[in-house]
């Protein structure tokens, strides 16, 4: 079946149901540090005009400035995006504009309940793929391998990425240097340097740099800085603190590569654990985190996010902040936070190794939630004219990523070099899984994360601080492997 009946048939049923140099300064300011995009900027794309019509691009509301239009030049980043622009403009004779939609409202679905009429308001989506899967299994998105214009061997593609997120040899979703929202969306873990250098001599900064930073290091470390109160038994100062579950799930893909599914040679995914060797070699990843995520004198996590409970807002961070834990796992929005109260000098480090023999690069870890990737609707009124700006767009954004970084690293204390790299190695190397992208089976949630029925009788693996990871696959993999093969049969992968 094609993809284009794939999708008429799918439309049909829904309707009938009704996307250092370095830090310079520890002070804010208004005065952009950056010059205009280069006129003569390198590109694959033809000269062409596109007779003024107007780019329209929805993405996912947050704290972070838009990258893809601007009318203010009051920060780097800002600047940068409006002088981008303005040669494009220029160049290729048409506008852009820009519609920033709410999680809550989410831009995926606002471009899947259009898809019902079958039209589109916008030409480029950027949502989180935690919001984008709904539209993905509805086929709401148009393979960008079949548009003109876009080069995916130019510079500013995250290749990697963009391979990993291929289904079957389609590619509906896609990042790179353009995508800040993704680099937004990251999650970390913070040092409070102050107590680590009065617990070692080891310049830990270069051990990182230099790719050592593993598992081992990590845990002994926070075993040096673990104080308990000998009266009471209470843990005055802990290893770690985490924000919440997703941290358990970082450590698995980070830490050990864990994927929730694997493609074949011809690129079709399949669930990973249903291979018995990898299933072993899971199981054996998931002790080697419990040893100290489970270990209650070490590692405090908090058990439900602030918007759920907002009587456990912050208090992870908060513990931080109090110098209670050396080292805190959270978002990257945290630093804003630390940039203007942290009371000690602090570094953003990536999540570790586990086997340097094995792995060489560290993993960016990304929420979800929080990330964002592009895509192109399916029924944009004309999807070439989207590719052509997303790759004109795309490849005069080198700059950001650099900007964004610099932002970040203005930390109190820590306004060097080494803070800049290690950021920029926090960030950089995402890791995608379909299995998550796809939310096949809700493994992610159901085993790795947080089950938040209590009454249930079953929790999560972090949850219950116990490897119950045979059981609750056997709960779960008969949902997953039917969302799987729901999503090839609408591809025409299988009958």
């Amino acid at each position: 079946m094609s993809m284009k009946k794939a999708l008429s048939l799918l439309l049909g049923v829904l309707m009938l149901l009704a996307v250092f140099a370095g830090c310079k300064d520890n002070k804010k300011s208004n005065t952009p540090s950056v010059t205009p995009s280069n006129s003569n900027t390198e590109s694959v794309l033809p000269e062409k005009d596109w007779g003024g019509i107007e780019l329209r691009v929805t993405e996912l509301d947050s704290d972070l400035e838009s990258v893809i239009a601007s009318d203010d030049t009051s920060t780097p980043i800002s600047y940068e995006v409006f002088a981008r622009n303005a040669e494009i403009e220029t160049k290729y004779n048409f506008s852009i504009a820009t519609t920033r939609i709410s999680a809550d409202e989410r831009p995926s679905e606002k471009v899947r309940a259009e898809a019902l009429t079958g039209e589109s308001t916008f030409d480029i989506v950027i949502d989180s793929p935690g919001y984008m899967h709904g539209a993905l299994l509805d086929f709401i998105f148009t393979d960008l391998n079949q548009l003109q214009y876009i080069d995916w061997n130019s510079k500013g593609w995250d290749q990697k990425s963009n391979d990993e997120l291929d289904i079957c040899g389609y590619r509906f979703i896609c990042t790179g240097d353009l995508n800040l929202q993704e680099k937004a969306g990251s999650s970390v873990i913070y040092c409070n340097r102050d107590m680590l250098e009065s617990l070692t001599e080891e310049n830990v900064r270069q051990t990182i740099l230099d790719g050592e930073w593993t598992m081992e290091k990590m845990v002994e470390l926070m075993n040096l800085a673990k104080r308990v109160d000998g009266a009471t038994g209470n843990t005055e100062i802990y290893g770690m603190v985490n924000n919440g579950n997703g941290a358990f799930v970082n450590f698995m893909t980070c830490s050990f590569g864990m994927k929730f599914s694997e493609k074949d040679d011809q690129g079709i995914p399949h669930i990973s654990f249903d291979d018995s060797a990898y299933f072993q070699m899971t199981d054996r990843w998931i002790d080697e985190v419990l040893k100290f995520y489970a270990n209650g004198a070490l590692t405090w996590t908090q058990r439900y996010s602030g918007s759920k409970h907002p009587v456990y807002q912050l208090k992870a961070i908060e513990l931080f902040k109090n110098g209670k834990a050396l080292f805190y796992s959270g978002e990257l929005d945290d630093i804003v936070d630390f940039q203007n109260n942290a009371t000690f000098t602090y570094s953003t480090f990536p999540y570790p190794i586990y086997d340097t023999d094995t792995q060489t690069e560290y993993i960016a870890a990304r929420n979800y939630s929080w990330s964002g990737l592009m895509a192109i609707p399916y029924f944009a009124k004309d999807a070439d004219f989207s590719a052509f700006a997303l790759q004109a767009l795309n490849e005069r954004s080198s700059k950001l990523m650099h900007l964004y970084v610099e932002e970040k690293c203005k930390i109190r204390g820590s306004v060097d070099e080494v803070d800049y790299q290690l950021l920029t190695l926090a960030l950089s190397n995402s890791s995608y899984d379909l299995g998550v992208v796809y939310d096949w089976g809700a493994l992610k949630t159901w085993i790795f994360k947080d089950r938040y029925s209590d009454s249930s009788g079953y929790q999560s693996i972090p949850v219950s601080g116990t490897n119950t990871f045979a059981s609750l696959w056997a709960m779960d993999k008969d949902l997953a492997h039917k969302e799987v093969n729901d999503c090839l049969r609408t591809i025409g992968i299988i009958e």
